[in-house]
């Protein structure tokens, strides 16, 4: 290869990856937009977690007393359960996990 065609390859294939590396930026950025319109309503004192042993270990953070309403930050569904990130009413951030504690989501996942 000469060198007209190696840089013809190397800017084809650097403009290929960062058009394909935009789309799923994109894409990511339009799941998280999506997550942030959701509220959680809680219906029953609930543990708010922190740390990164999101199913089964995480720290307590805090019990969250019912009728409080919690934004979603971000919505994640791991192999073993599906945690929602929540803004607390003090500032904090922590995270729900989905069967401990009772609470409701709307609009309703999958909507």
């Amino acid at each position: 290869m000469d060198g007209k065609k190696m840089l013809r390859f190397v800017v084809r294939f650097t403009l290929a990856v960062s058009v394909v590396a935009c789309l799923i930026l994109t894409a990511w950025g339009w799941d998280v937009h999506n997550d942030r319109k959701h509220v959680v309503t809680v219906i029953s004192k609930t543990p708010v977690f922190a740390g990164d042993d999101w199913c089964h270990d995480g720290q307590r953070l805090m019990d969250v007393a019912p009728g409080i309403h919690l934004g979603v930050r971000r919505i994640r569904y791991w192999k073993d359960c599906a945690t929602l990130d929540v803004a607390l009413p003090d500032g904090r951030e922590g995270y729900l996990v989905f069967g401990v504690g009772t609470f409701s989501v709307s609009p309703p996942l999958g909507d």
